[in-house]
């Protein structure tokens, strides 16, 4: 799958996700599981102003999200990229960066050293003053599935057990003064290239579900 593509979500019951897993199988795009479930990490950056998540909130036709992601442990650290997720209207492209290759790498969560590092990546990628102009915004956290069509460019995941983190005192500390009924859904979504969009009204009327406009990143904020 390249990077120009559509991402639709749905928002269900986490009672219900079988259902919907079964559903997605039955698509006669030969579907099949991916990778094994898997901890995806996240931490969301903004510029000092908030402009990413006013952007996102006033649903601004061209707008973009700074994360820095990677999976597995949380202090496991492995492999983190830093990404640009830019929307265009219906359509998203990323744009990635790999800030090293060393598994043995673990969190640091000294936030002044961890920002120095960051800082400095950037730097031998060309982009300078990145710090200066962004901050971190919110760490979330969650379980992955995936599956994968044979048959047509298209992936769907399903997300659950989202943990929003909190970085205090140099150290990351579960976010317990979270409402955490808004976290009672797990979240389905369909990301398939831009000359795919024909596929939606079927999603719609296999789910027997609307899509939904769902962030994570304005989901919550601290």
């Amino acid at each position: 799958m390249n990077d120009r593509r559509i991402e639709k979500k749905f928002l269900i019951e986490k009672s219900s996700q079988e259902k919907y897993i079964q559903i997605i199988k039955s698509l006669p795009i030969k579907i099949k599981k991916k990778y094994s479930s898997r901890q995806v990490n996240n931490i969301y950056l903004d510029t000092q102003t908030n402009q990413s998540f006013a952007d996102h909130l006033d649903g601004t036709n061209k707008r973009y999200k700074c994360r820095i992601r990677w999976y597995g442990g949380f202090y496991d650290f492995n492999s983190p990229i830093l990404e640009f997720k830019i929307k265009t209207n219906q359509v998203t492209e990323k744009k990635k960066f790999y800030l090293f290759n060393d598994k043995k790498k673990k969190f640091d969560t000294n936030k002044e050293s961890f920002l120095n590092f960051l800082s400095e990546q950037m730097r031998k990628n060309k982009i300078v003053n990145f710090i200066k102009n962004h901050k971190v915004s919110r760490i979330i956290v969650y379980k992955r599935d995936y599956y994968e069509s044979l048959s047509k460019n298209i992936r769907f995941t399903v997300d659950k057990d989202l943990e929003y983190k909190l970085w205090v005192n140099n150290k990351i500390k579960n976010d317990s003064s979270r409402n955490f009924v808004h976290k009672n859904f797990n979240i389905i979504e369909a990301k398939y290239d831009f000359e795919l969009k024909h596929l939606l009204p079927s999603l719609v009327s296999a789910f027997k579900l609307k899509s939904q406009s769902y962030s994570k990143f304005i989901d919550y904020r601290y």
